[in-house]
């Protein structure tokens, strides 16, 4: 994922904790950054070492048992825990979007499209999608539940 798209998806996240909480995560002392796979672990590792709260969330790439639950299932705690999508289909985080956000996905990628769905295109042209989103449409779209579940558990 080049820097554009991730920092189109860290402002999605930042805009899904807005509409469930009122205020921005910044205010509630809450960091959104991007980890790199090589680096992933080691997060985790530093939660529990420094006793504060991370929710990785990330996508299940088609295999949440073997990705996401199995693969992090000694360095889940109190202070880290991985939240992705359960379904194996919502393989990717545009692809759970594009579930969740239909009607409003077909509304603005679908006019004048010849060759690419909707979907494909939300996959194909990440930022520019994530940024069309949030920019036409951030109050009507439905927050992925895992992301939901993610922003709970931190400020529970």
């Amino acid at each position: 994922m080049g820097g554009l798209e991730k920092a189109a998806t860290l402002a999605q996240v930042g805009q899904f904790y807005f509409a469930g909480v009122g205020q921005f995560y910044i205010g509630a002392n809450i960091h959104v950054i991007s980890i790199g796979g090589t680096s992933f672990k080691r997060y985790l590792e530093l939660a529990a070492l420094l006793n504060i709260k991370v929710a990785a969330i990330r996508d299940n790439d088609g295999s949440y048992e073997e990705n996401c639950v199995e693969n992090y299932a000694d360095l889940v705690t109190e202070h880290a825990r991985i939240f992705a999508d359960a379904d194996n289909q919502r393989s990717t985080f545009e692809i759970g979007l594009y579930a969740d956000n239909t009607a409003i996905c077909d509304e603005l990628f679908a006019p004048g499209r010849r060759t690419l769905t909707p979907q494909q295109y939300m996959l194909a042209n990440k930022a520019e999608a994530a940024f069309e989103l949030l920019g036409k449409k951030a109050d009507e779209l439905v927050v992925p539940g895992y992301i939901a579940e993610a922003i709970a558990w931190l400020r529970a």
